[in-house]
């Protein structure tokens, strides 16, 4: 207990980012005691941004900003615990990353309200504010994730891991959106977007060895998106997330993927007995057309071959029998024979394949 009390307090007195998102989400809580209209004022209201008033700052409060003590009090608790002992090598870089994300954050949950308000003309979705700590967090947590990845985030539960962790929290908001919590869930939408913006973010742009100025993001294995998935998940939701990818690659934002070289398997049973191609020739299959093509003209080899094994036997029998037949035959009852010998009968036709 003692050693948890040492840790809370190195984290408030020592960790410069607890101290100022915990500060932030206390003063913009006591503003709901000072402005009657503080929600509409501080929270993201699309329609108050840019169209009918210019509260630009709600861009960056209403990510901070919460209405009610109960999401003050559970937003502080997972703060603390997100930040404790969460190394951030580069203030600066962490500090563009942790900007833009909020940015981005509340500008694509604008964008998303504008167009759903452009497909279902609906004056809420431009009108009901939108705000919680939901999109920061997550955006803290992702960083986390690179920075623990395959660290188990509880000793009891090993396979609870910090890459699992940015799924764990959306899921569970999504289940208080559900159980009718739906006051401690008003940030669901800056979760959501900041889950993706903050991946691309640290996977693309943040530079994380500050002595390569040519190294952006992190591309290893470790670091994909499935990866916050469960495995069992992963043949499920890779060809959605790389349908996605493959849009957002079209506009520039991300580099086109690599092609990678697929693998043909051999098998016994196949054509060439498992046995693998030279380099440099022809590993893929044949084509349906080439193969009929090929199975056509050994049918016909083997067809021709069986009848002139069988021509060859009944004229060495037929020969036999001439030659014990007495010499007293004629001329031209022995060329004929041999005519009909040679000619197609009905008697070799019987052995037709």
């Amino acid at each position: 207990m003692s050693s948890l009390n040492v840790d809370i307090v190195d984290v408030v007195t020592n960790r410069p980012l607890f101290n100022v998102c915990a500060s932030a989400v206390i003063a913009l809580y006591c503003l709901n005691f000072v402005l009657s209209d503080c929600t509409e004022r501080v929270g993201l209201v699309t329609a108050n941004t840019l169209i009918t008033n210019t509260y630009v700052w709600n861009l960056i409060t209403s990510c901070f900003y919460e209405q009610h003590i109960l999401k003050v009090v559970l937003d502080l608790i997972a703060l603390l615990y997100a930040t404790k002992s969460l190394p951030v090598p580069n203030i600066e870089q962490f500090g563009l990353y942790f900007l833009f994300s909020i940015l981005g954050c509340t500008i694509g949950t604008s964008t998303y309200c504008f167009f759903s308000f452009m497909a279902v003309p609906k004056e809420s979705s431009l009108i009901t504010p939108i705000y919680g700590f939901g999109g920061v967090l997550m955006c803290i947590l992702m960083y986390a994730r690179h920075q623990y990845k395959h660290d188990s985030v509880i000793p009891a539960m090993p396979k609870l891991t910090f890459h699992h962790l940015p799924i764990v929290f959306l899921v569970t908001q999504v289940a208080l959106y559900f159980l009718w919590c739906k006051f401690l869930v008003k940030d669901i939408h800056f979760t959501i977007v900041s889950l993706f913006f903050s991946w691309s973010y640290l996977r693309f742009f943040y530079k994380h060895d500050s002595s390569n100025t040519d190294s952006m993001g992190d591309n290893s294995d470790d670091f994909t998106f499935v990866g916050m998935f469960p495995e069992v998940l992963h043949i499920v939701l890779i060809p959605f997330t790389t349908a996605f990818y493959n849009l957002i690659a079209l506009t520039g934002l991300f580099p086109a993927l690599e092609a990678v070289e697929k693998k043909t398997t051999y098998h016994h049973l196949r054509s060439g007995g498992g046995v693998l191609p030279a380099p440099g020739s022809f590993s893929g299959p044949s084509s349906p057309t080439a193969r009929s093509g090929e199975h056509e003209t050994k049918a016909v080899d083997v067809v021709a071959d069986r009848r002139r094994a069988k021509a060859l036997k009944l004229l060495d029998q037929k020969m036999a029998e001439l030659a014990q037949e007495p010499e007293g035959w004629d001329d031209v009852g022995s060329m004929g024979d041999i005519e009909s010998m040679m000619r197609p009968s009905a008697e070799l036709s019987k052995y037709k394949v």
